[in-house]
């Protein structure tokens, strides 16, 4: 299981099956959106290569959007299950560069 909070405040939440049980797992991933309204975007991933590799995968958008959306220096950009991102940093990188201190 993945969870990511964008900057925005939304929320996405992935999960992994190692086995095809398409009824239990959308009844699963119906129970959790139920309980958790606040989730922006569910998405599920079969991985039955018993790791956590998922970026050979199909990711599968069960409910909401198919991304979320970060914000930096009043941009917005949006991010996908498969999009390694790290937003604070860039944040520091930006305000140590607008400093002078970090020359790109």
């Amino acid at each position: 299981m993945m969870i990511r909070t964008a900057s925005t405040g939304q929320i996405m939440l992935v999960i992994q099956f190692f086995e095809i049980h398409i009824e239990e797992r959308n009844d699963l991933l119906e129970a959790i959106i139920n309980k958790f309204p606040q989730i922006s975007s569910l998405h599920y991933i079969i991985n039955q290569k018993a790791n956590d590799s998922i970026y050979d995968l199909d990711v599968n958008l069960h409910a909401g959007s198919p991304h979320i959306e970060e914000e930096m220096e009043g941009l917005r950009f949006g991010s996908h299950p498969s999009l390694f991102t790290k937003p604070t940093q860039c944040k520091r990188m930006s305000y140590i560069k607008s400093r002078g201190i970090l020359l790109v």
